[in-house]
């Protein structure tokens, strides 16, 4: 969605060059939030 604009006009839409490079199926929103979480540290 990054690469979309998907967000609307938020920080992440202003580039085009995002590259996916990892994918993890969450069962959750709450496990991809806390995943979303640690990762951003």
């Amino acid at each position: 969605m990054h690469n979309t604009s998907g967000y609307g006009n938020h920080y992440t839409s202003q580039t085009d060059d995002w590259t996916l490079f990892v994918v993890i199926n969450c069962v959750s929103l709450s496990q991809a939030m806390k995943i979303e979480n640690t990762s951003s540290r």
